[in-house]
């Protein structure tokens, strides 16, 4: 909380564990991913990653 608003860190926290339940869905479960399901995964993942280089102090 440092670093980060409260926003911004919420928002990687629940995008953290939904990229982490995804995978963990895909090796633990064998379940199937289809190529949408794999772009918005990305685009989370590219989401969280802004939010981190930009952010703003």
């Amino acid at each position: 909380m440092k670093e980060l608003s409260l926003g911004s860190a919420y928002a990687m926290w629940t995008g953290f564990g939904i990229v982490g339940t995804t995978i963990l869905g895909v090796f633990l479960f064998d379940e199937r991913l289809n190529l949408i399901q794999i772009i918005f995964v990305v685009m989370i993942i590219i989401g969280i990653a802004g939010l981190k280089i930009f952010q703003t102090k």
